[in-house]
């Protein structure tokens, strides 16, 4: 059937293409700007109110006032997160997912160590030896320098599971948690002990990485992911500059390039200038606009900014947050529909100036999920991210006297 409004149906064979052409052209052209518009609208207004053109608050900002705290976590409450996520750590040296241990996933285990690096680096260097005194050599799909989860019985025994979720992930963390570490203790004699393992874990990363430069997740899984490869891109430059500290500058170079590469990547392949917006995986199914999922469409457009692809004050990842938060506008609140916390969305907000919704989300976290054995769907990462949230906060002088 052909609608009445569509004449150009009627006109010979070249021109009708022609016309039908230009028209899906102009209708491009008009979701991409009316996106485009909302989006600004929508920064502007946060904008307004942090400068207080419009009455507001003054919540979207880099405040350094020291008056008025920001954000409602005080040092008794921090204490207890540190203590749960140090309670987390096995006799064995493993950072388990909660208090309880019963499972240790070393990709979330290495996001936690990060923040436990300022207070307790003796800790993190245990668990580092841990990750590698358990590297494969090979894994099932015939991979060294991987990594599997580990299931822990109550007899201390434990069993691997013989697979992992991502072997990118894991070996890109443990490196920026490498780096993460030697800038903060100056400790270059463990990199030095341990640089041959440290390399076998970079290598997981480099014998995955495909001829467009993205990496691939694991063996056999046939995806590139936005999220995987921004961390991909933060552990080799980590790596990197670890090896520079080491003294290896031709090594150095290399992983540089690799970092590099993974970098242009990702602008080449999961950007998309139409949407205003990276496509979550490449070859993923491609959405007009954010939303409804949380995961992994939308949340995936914070990676680039947390690990350091784009810079948080630049205009795209100013516009990306804007994208998120009209998306879903009140994550910091749980309302996301998805089981999880995903405090890495406060440290973002932090990142890119929106303390407001930091805040929301660190009093929302305090009233739901307070430190205890037994916190649902929360696990060490999400401490791990609530902490560097915090610890970002008083970077920026905002923490309460």
């Amino acid at each position: 059937m052909v609608r009445s409004g569509n004449n150009f149906m009627n006109l010979p064979g070249v021109q009708a293409k022609e016309l039908y052409i230009i028209k899906a052209k102009i209708r491009r052209m008009k979701r991409l700007w009316t996106t485009r518009l909302a989006a600004f609208i929508l920064i502007l207004g946060l904008l307004t109110t942090s400068l207080g053109w419009g009455g507001g608050r003054g919540n979207w900002s880099w405040s350094r006032t020291k008056s008025a705290p920001l954000y409602p976590v005080d040092a008794a409450a921090l204490e207890q997160e540190l203590q749960w996520l140090e309670a987390s750590q096995t006799d064995q040296g493993a950072l388990a997912q909660n208090p309880r241990q019963t499972d240790v996933v070393p990709y979330f285990a290495n996001l936690a160590a990060m923040a436990l690096v300022r207070d307790n680096p003796n800790l993190v260097r245990r668990y580092m030896e841990w990750y590698l005194g358990h590297l494969n050599h090979p894994d099932r799909f015939g991979f060294y320098g991987t990594i599997y989860d580990y299931h822990l019985r109550s007899d201390g025994r434990e069993v691997p599971s013989l697979d992992y979720d991502s072997a990118d992930s894991y070996a890109a963390t443990l490196l920026s948690l490498a780096a993460w570490y030697v800038r903060s203790t100056s400790d270059l004699d463990w990199a030095r002990r341990h640089k041959a393992q440290l390399t076998e874990v970079a290598e997981v990363i480099t014998r995955l990485q495909d001829g467009d430069g993205l990496v691939w997740a694991k063996p056999g899984l046939g995806v590139k992911l936005l999220m995987d490869n921004s961390e991909n891109y933060r552990g080799l430059t980590d790596w990197a500059w670890l090896l520079e500290r080491l003294g290896d500058g031709e090594a150095s170079a290399a992983y540089g390039k690799r970092a590099a590469w993974v970098r242009q990547a990702i602008e080449r392949q999961l950007w998309s200038p139409w949407r205003g917006f990276y496509e979550w995986t490449l070859g993923g199914v491609h959405v007009p606009t954010l939303g409804p999922r949380w995961y992994p469409e939308t949340v995936s457009q914070l990676y680039p900014i947390v690990f350091g692809v784009i810079d948080p004050r630049s205009d795209r990842a100013q516009l990306l947050y804007a994208k998120v938060m009209a998306a879903f506008p009140r994550w910091a609140e749980g309302d996301t529909g998805d089981p999880f916390p995903w405090a890495i969305a406060a440290y973002a907000a932090v990142l890119v100036g929106d303390i407001n919704s930091a805040r929301v989300f660190l009093a929302h976290s305090a009233q739901h999920w307070p430190p205890a054995e037994e916190r649902g769907p929360w696990y060490a990462a999400e401490s791990g991210y609530l902490i560097r949230t915090v610890q970002l906060l008083d970077q920026l002088a905002v923490r309460p006297n």
